[in-house]
């Protein structure tokens, strides 16, 4: 059987076989606050986030990192830590009937359709 090119396959690949964890840079409720959802968007999407790594056999633990930070009370709160595959899973399944997550949304899909057309 003919098989067509696909350009995400050998990203897939790689986010399968990583042998490094990847560095956990950014925090959920700063996404949070600077896309402006709520605490419950956020379990939505990062939910979500969660399926779609464990359908492609992507390491939840290695990309989101459950922790606790000080908020402005100086109270613990619940946070995640995320590597910028589970920042970017985050927000693209995030709700965009938000205007800044549809927006975000956008660029994403516009800078990977021009990804796609460069390796075509």
């Amino acid at each position: 059987m003919l098989k067509l090119y696909d350009p995400w396959e050998h990203i897939f690949n790689s986010l399968q076989q990583k042998e490094v964890a990847p560095e956990l840079l950014y925090y959920a409720s700063e996404i949070e606050r600077s896309m402006g959802f709520s605490a419950e968007e956020l379990e939505v999407a990062i939910d979500r986030a969660f399926q779609a790594c464990t359908t492609m056999h992507i390491s939840i633990d290695d990309n989101f990192k459950a922790i606790f930070r000080s908020d402005d009370q100086h109270e613990m709160v619940p946070d995640w830590k995320l590597s910028s595959l589970a920042c970017y899973l985050l927000i693209i399944n995030a709700n965009p009937s938000n205007s800044n997550v549809a927006k975000v949304q956008l660029f994403f899909a516009s800078k990977n359709i021009q990804e796609i057309h460069l390796k075509f």
